[in-house]
């Protein structure tokens, strides 16, 4: 539309007519619109064909723009995608943690209630052993001042039946003496005295039987005493005195 303006503007004024400028003023600016009209036109090409490569430039910047941001939007809803995908593993994995965390929360109640029982039954089988040492303290002392008793006793039942086996020895010699002549006058006597010389000799087979025994109870009382004296507590000695009363015997 432009070219076609300055094209019939040159038309326009060659068949202008200027009232009082001569042919050649007119010619001269004929020409010098012509000349100007060429550069002005070859200044618009120039400015058009400048402008069109810009507009071409700009043109592929902007296809190279658009597919530089294509494959940056692709990597964008890739990168959404495997956002996405995170997302929901890792919902997933907050569900299981969750429920993980109720089983351990349970778990967990029920590790301190059994805590809990076995902390009380701890302290009642405490609180028996402690019941049950003070019991065996006292059935220990009640033993050992029965021991001691029992030993008291013992000891004077030995001391009786050593006396009374001193006493019996000296009765048995005594009579065993008397016996011993008797029956030697009997033997003088001859057979008149044959049945009262066995009665005596039963009589001092019999004294010398219960002097048996009465050894033989002696064997016993050392025998338990010694048996009492091996088992008996720490502490408790009565050793030298029944080793003097032994020592009599």
């Amino acid at each position: 539309m432009l070219d076609a303006w300055w094209a019939s503007l040159g038309e326009r004024m060659r068949g202008a007519q200027a009232p009082g400028l001569p042919p050649s003023l007119l010619q001269a600016c004929t020409k010098l619109y012509d000349e100007m009209r060429r550069q002005v036109t070859g200044e618009v090409e120039r400015l058009g064909e400048a402008q069109a490569r810009e507009a071409q430039e700009a043109q592929r910047q902007l296809e190279h723009d658009r597919a530089t941001l294509a494959a940056e939007k692709a990597g964008v809803l890739a990168t959404v995608e495997q956002l996405r995908g995170d997302l929901a593993g890792l919902r997933e994995a907050n569900q299981g943690l969750t429920r993980r965390n109720g089983q351990l929360e349970a778990d967990l109640s029920a590790a301190r209630s059994r805590a809990d029982d076995l902390l009380q039954q701890a302290t009642q089988a405490n609180e028996e052993r402690e019941r049950a040492a003070i019991g065996f303290r006292s059935e220990l002392e009640r033993v050992r001042e029965q021991w001691q008793g029992n030993e008291k006793r013992w000891l004077g039942e030995i001391d009786h039946l050593r006396d009374e086996a001193k006493r019996f020895r000296g009765e048995h010699d005594r009579s065993q003496r008397a016996l011993l002549g008797r029956i030697e006058e009997l033997d003088q006597q001859n057979s008149a005295g044959a049945k009262e010389r066995a009665s005596l000799k039963a009589a001092l087979q019999a004294s010398e039987a219960e002097l048996g025994k009465v050894r033989e109870a002696l064997r016993f009382a050392k025998g338990a005493l010694e048996a009492y004296r091996s088992g008996k507590a720490p502490g408790q000695g009565h050793s030298g005195r029944a080793g003097k009363r032994s020592a009599g015997v």
